[in-house]
């Protein structure tokens, strides 16, 4: 017997916990939960847990916070294939449900209506969105390979990674241990240039709320543009954008380097091409992330950080999609 409870929603999106007989699967944000969620504020240390009984996987909610199966409240139930589990701000998709050596079964799935919850898009969705295949490391690479071809990681992270880790799951390991340099380079990586871009306008909305500051507009529109319309017009008019103060700390102008180095040439059209490398769009917008979660109150960075990169799992999932060309 064996249930899979696979996460949908928020930064472990893709992660999978098997549950198998025996004293069952803990899920919460406590280091010590089988199931352990760290990134998510709302869920509970010891959340809720899932236990085979008699034949049966129960869910059995451990804390007094609102948890959902299929959007009804529940405190115990029995778990069918399929079934939606929102526990915090994390949801979990009910998979491979097997009884005895058998196949997928809906246990209890005569007593439940189906699923009303909507489907989650996979990470690579239409071209209308801003979302982006996840691309695993290359198997020939180890982590520290992989982390060293990707770029802009400090030489002490590379410690961190394992042969064979995929890209998400290098992410989820610099999340967990709050290395959030490494993880916004990690989550760039995954977006690529296009949407890692708009990532960093949507977090310079967050810092700079209805009214970006005069200095930096200038280059905001111009990433915004690149955007909205990935021209190769729209490039070249990112590249020479920077602040125009000179104590100003440039967040947007690291957006357009992060629109120029894309693709393309590097040199003036008419030369010769210098061939850009799109890995540094990414560090490029992980830098800019970095110094916004800075930006005017340093003591904010730290509800900063986690909270950009909850915005940049949501633009891989395409939830906020590009904005439409010739609009501000």
């Amino acid at each position: 017997m064996r249930v899979t409870l696979e996460v949908r929603s928020g930064l472990l999106i893709g992660r999978r916990f098997d549950v198998v007989p025996g004293p069952g699967t803990v899920f919460g944000r406590s280091e010590q939960a089988s199931g352990f969620i760290p990134h998510d504020p709302e869920i509970g240390d010891f959340h809720f847990m899932v236990q085979w009984v008699e034949g049966e996987p129960q869910l059995k909610v451990l804390v007094q916070a609102p948890t959902t199966v299929n959007g009804e409240a529940v405190k115990e139930t029995v778990l069918a294939q399929g079934d939606r589990v929102l526990a915090g701000r994390t949801s979990f998709e009910v998979k491979d449900l097997t009884v005895g050596a058998g196949s997928a079964t809906p246990v209890a799935a005569a007593a439940r209506a189906p699923s009303a919850a909507p489907s989650v898009a996979p990470a690579a969705a239409s071209s209308a969105t801003a979302s982006a295949p996840s691309r695993p490391a290359d198997e020939a690479l180890t982590g520290r390979e992989f982390l060293k071809d990707i770029g802009g990681i400090d030489d002490e992270a590379l410690e961190v990674a394992l042969p064979g880790q995929a890209a998400q799951e290098l992410f989820d390991a610099f999340y967990a241990l709050e290395d959030w340099p490494s993880a916004l380079r990690i989550r760039a990586h995954l977006l690529g240039p296009r949407a890692s871009v708009l990532w960093g306008l949507l977090a310079l909305d967050h810092i700079f709320g209805e009214t970006v500051p005069e200095e930096e507009r200038a280059a905001y529109q111009a990433a915004r543009a690149w955007v909205a319309d990935p021209t190769e017009d729209n490039r070249r008019k990112a590249e020479p954008l920077g602040p125009e103060d000179e104590e100003g700390e440039g967040h947007a102008w690291l957006l357009c380097c992060g629109a120029f180095w894309s693709e393309g040439s590097l040199s003036l059209p008419g030369l010769p091409d210098v061939p850009t490398d799109p890995k540094f769009s990414g560090v490029a917008v992980a830098g800019m992330l970095r110094l916004a979660a800075y930006y005017e109150d340093p003591a904010l960075a730290e509800e900063r950080f986690p909270h950009f990169l909850e915005l940049g799992v949501a633009v891989g999932r395409g939830e906020h999609p590009f904005p439409p060309p010739g609009r501000d």
